[in-house]
Parts: C-alpha cells; structure tokens; sequence
C-alpha cells in the first residue's frame, strides 16, 4: 500500500506545483518516448495519471491483493490513454519498476523473517510465504 500511496502523493504534489521533481510515472514516460525518434511526448490528461493510481489503491484496500491492484493500475494506465504516446510502454516500466522495488521487500521479509525463526536465509528453506504474503499485503 506504500508503494502505490506514495506514488500517489509524489505525483499530486508535482500536479499542484509543490514540487519540482518529477515524479516517477512521468520520468518512465520521458525515457520510454526518448528512446524513440517517432514517439510524441507528453501527457494529455493528470487527471487520469491520478484516477489510475488512486483505483489500484482502492483495488488493494477492497481485496487486500497486490497482484490485482498491479493489474488495475497498468490496465486503467493503457485504457484511460493519459499520454500523447507511449502508454503501454509507459504502464509497462511502472509496473516492472513497482514488482522490483517489491521483489527487494519480500527478501528482506523472508530474509528476517527466516534469522528469527533460525532458518537459513533462502527462499527455498525460508519456509514463511504465509507471513510474508501478509507483510507484502500491507506495504
């Protein structure tokens, strides 16, 4: 939940003029359209940058599962067209750069979680997908 809230608040601020960084989703979409010479660049609607990523939050407090909140998110970036190019691509970066960021999470959560329980740190003997499934589940 973290990771989609402050990917809300980083681009709302952004949106309203109370920062000058650019937040990530509009970073991905200048280096997805920079890479190619006939890709328009730009973004038609915030509004639905905002819609996207407020509906995957929603999607994750209502079915407490990430994976679906993911696919919420990508699918309403695809279809709701908020950039003048480069959209699938753009929803695309967002995600594998979101499932990264979760990847890193969910090893230290099995990584800490398998020292307590005196279990070698690796996935396979970890043995602990139920609480870290939990732990991922609130993030």
């Amino acid at each position: 939940m973290q990771i989609l809230a402050g990917l809300l608040n980083e681009f709302e601020e952004w949106r309203r003029g109370e920062s000058d960084k650019e937040p990530l989703i509009i970073e991905i979409h200048d280096k997805v359209v920079s890479n190619d010479p006939y890709t328009e660049q730009g973004v038609i609607n915030l509004g639905d940058v905002s819609i996207a990523i407020y509906s995957a939050i929603e999607d994750l407090m209502r079915s407490n599962d990430i994976s679906r909140s993911l696919a919420v998110l990508t699918y309403h970036l695809i279809t709701s067209h908020p950039f003048v190019d480069g959209n699938k691509r753009t929803a695309l970066g967002l995600l594998l750069h979101i499932l990264h960021e979760l990847f890193f999470i969910v090893f230290f959560i099995i990584a800490a979680t398998g020292a307590k329980k005196g279990v070698k740190s690796s996935v396979s003997n970890g043995g602990c997908w139920a609480e870290c499934a939990k732990d991922l589940n609130s993030l």
